[in-house]
């Protein structure tokens, strides 16, 4: 069952003011949270996890089928377009 994360907003009294205590994140465990079994949207077996998306055998196969090597691309350096004017609101008169 899904819970959320966050609680309310709570009030503190402080010097005569309510100051309102922003939530925090402390209290919140990964170990807290549920596995559920769900059929894997690309492959339709049964697999269980916390999250829901590819099973591990198909996130391992997308790994190694579409990542992409990262490499630098040199393309033309910015030019201007003619009707653009650098500095045109400095020039107006």
């Amino acid at each position: 069952m899904w819970t959320p994360a966050l609680r309310a907003v709570e009030f503190r009294w402080t010097d005569g003011v309510h100051t309102p205590v922003l939530p925090t994140w402390e209290h919140v465990v990964v170990e807290q949270l549920e596995s559920f079994t769900y059929e894997c949207p690309r492959c339709s077996r049964s697999t269980t996890s916390v999250h829901y998306g590819p099973c591990d055998e198909c996130a391992a196969e997308l790994r190694v089928t579409v990542a992409g090597a990262a490499r630098a691309v040199d393309g033309p350096a910015y030019e201007p377009k003619l009707n653009v004017t650098p500095n045109a609101v400095a020039l107006k008169e």
